[in-house]
């Protein structure tokens, strides 16, 4: 049987239907999804959902490209360049605000609790080393009358004997006696590349496609905890173990205590040099702030373990022996930190209570997988802590800007 045009047998007529119906649809659907792209980055800021395109730097191994993925002109994440601040927030990621929008961010949480203008200097995979240079370098491009420098104790001692032993640039602050890093990745070498489905497609719509971030920020959590779960399930529960509150099931989340300890026990070498490198940028940022009459407060930012080690405990819950020894050290690590800086006369600030608190009211302050980045809660809660220290610390410098 031929088709009324003559040309097409009935089948083949039909196939043919299918198949135009078929690139239609498809250029429908690449039309429908370019259009949403343009719709949704005038809707929200790229900022809170691109990652950031690095390029590469002698000194602080990496940067942020400046005017990219929602980054200011100096290639920090603000929502627009200041020329003068109130306070400078430095640090890591932690500082960044990895995990939560741009004006969740403790530094913005922050600006909104004191009001005072706050300006974000925090860029991931950066430590004490970084740190250090951008007090010295960046930070008195803004004047600010308060500079607080974010450590997290989850790698920055890692990151310090990095930077020391990888650049050159940092070679005065070495000893003699310890190894050199041949390479240093520009990227945190500590984070673990996890075992998520399409991951490298994953990763690259996650540095282009404001789209594909509304949609990981805002439904992403439906699965993290199951993906998190089906990776825990493979590992040890010293590498991974799932944790539920009894008293709140809804509560939950995959801690990592081995790669956590990792990069903090200071029984080993590395790790205590790095923490002398740490004590050491602290007291030459220290030493430049006050040369220049500004204040300076040193903000400690806990593990996710360590948060919720002790409600843990209370709990009479069994968790793995590498658990348990990652609370021990970081509680000592902090102890040495902090009579350090007591001794050097340095301010600081122990965010610790402050997310304790919001664990003991059942609140979520991490997201449900292995993530060791706070959400806006937890954001929240630091800037609290960091809001006390000011009014405590620097109540004189706080009156006195008040007009400003």
């Amino acid at each position: 049987t031929l088709s009324i045009a003559g040309l097409w047998p009935a089948g083949r007529r039909d196939i043919k239907t299918l198949m135009i119906n078929a690139v239609v649809s498809f250029f429908a659907t690449i039309f429908a999804i370019l259009a949403a792209e343009v719709i949704v980055r005038h809707i929200g800021h790229p900022g809170d959902y691109l990652v950031a395109t690095l390029v590469d730097d002698p000194v602080l191994g990496h940067r942020i490209e400046p005017n990219t993925a929602g980054h200011d002109r100096r290639g920090f994440r603000n929502g627009s360049t200041a020329d003068k601040a109130w306070l400078v927030a430095v640090g890591d990621s932690q500082t960044y605000g990895v995990s939560a929008s741009l004006d969740k961010a403790w530094p913005k949480q922050l600006e909104d609790q004191i009001g005072r203008p706050a300006y974000n200097m925090g860029i991931g995979g950066y430590g004490p080393i970084e740190y250090l240079y951008i007090v010295e370098n960046e930070t008195p491009k803004l004047d600010p009358s308060v500079v607080v420098v974010g450590v997290y104790f989850g790698n920055d001692f890692a990151d310090a004997y990095r930077s020391a032993y990888s650049r050159e640039h940092w070679k005065s602050m070495r000893l003699s006696n310890v190894p050199r890093i041949e390479q240093d990745n520009k990227t945190d070498n500590l984070e673990r590349k996890d075992d998520k489905a399409f991951g490298g497609l994953r990763d690259a719509l996650a540095r282009q496609s404001v789209l594909y971030g509304m949609v990981r920020v805002n439904f992403g959590h439906l699965f993290q905890f199951h993906e998190g779960a089906r990776i825990a399930a493979n590992k040890s529960e010293n590498e991974q173990f799932v944790w539920v509150d009894p008293k709140e099931p809804d509560i939950k989340t995959i801690f990592t205590p081995s790669h956590r300890l990792d990069a903090m026990d200071v029984n080993k070498a590395t790790m205590r040099e790095g923490l002398r490198l740490t004590k050491e940028a602290l007291l030459r940022m220290n030493k430049h702030l006050v040369d220049q009459n500004r204040g300076f407060l040193v903000l400690m930012i806990p593990t996710k373990e360590r948060v919720y080690c002790d409600y843990i405990a209370k709990q009479g819950h069994e968790v793995p022996r590498t658990y348990s020894y990652l609370c021990a050290v970081e509680t000592k690590v902090k102890e040495e930190l902090s009579s350090f800086l007591e001794q050097s006369g340095i301010k600081y600030v122990d965010s610790i209570d402050a997310l304790q608190k919001k664990v003991v009211e059942h609140e979520k302050i991490y997201k449900q997988n292995d993530d060791g980045h706070p959400l806006a809660a937890g954001y929240g809660a630091i800037a609290q802590a960091v809001r006390n220290a000011l009014e405590t610390k620097y109540p004189n410098l706080l009156k006195s800007k008040e007009a400003n």
